[in-house]
């Protein structure tokens, strides 16, 4: 039997952390701050919006992935066996995971966000093209 590695820990729970941290919350964030804007609407015909499905979808999904991601590094917590050079591929393969789909899903919702600007709502998703600046005006970063 092997001895741990005294950076399987670091490792395993720095990587989770980073993507919770610097993943997960952003987007989350993010994703209650348009919700609350659209609660502010109540307009029934919101309910009638394709865009809106769609939107909450991938909200959901750009939250519930990477969280995911994290929750995957954890059980490395307890292995015995694991090299540190292979808990560091494994790591960093699940941040640049939850890091491409959280962006993507983002980018999607982004396309596809029910309202518009100038307060007129969005029937059909990417049409017509969004008109928010995506980094500073849709994620709030």
């Amino acid at each position: 039997m092997t001895a741990r590695s005294p950076w399987q820990t670091p490792l395993a729970a720095g990587g989770a952390l980073a993507i919770f941290l610097f993943i997960v919350v952003p987007g989350a964030r993010a994703v209650f701050l348009h919700a609350n804007s659209l609660w502010a609407q109540r307009e029934w015909t919101l309910l009638t919006s394709p865009a809106l499905y769609i939107w909450t979808g991938v909200s959901a999904l750009a939250v519930v992935l990477p969280l995911s991601a994290a929750l995957h590094i954890l059980p490395l917590l307890r292995a015995e066996d694991a090299l540190p050079r292979v808990l560091a591929a494994f790591v960093s393969s699940h941040f640049a995971m939850a890091l491409g789909s959280a962006a993507a899903l983002h980018a999607a919702g982004w396309a596809s966000y029910p309202l518009l600007k100038d307060g007129q709502l969005r029937f059909i998703p990417l049409f017509p093209w969004p008109d928010w600046k995506f980094w500073s005006e849709y994620l709030r970063l």
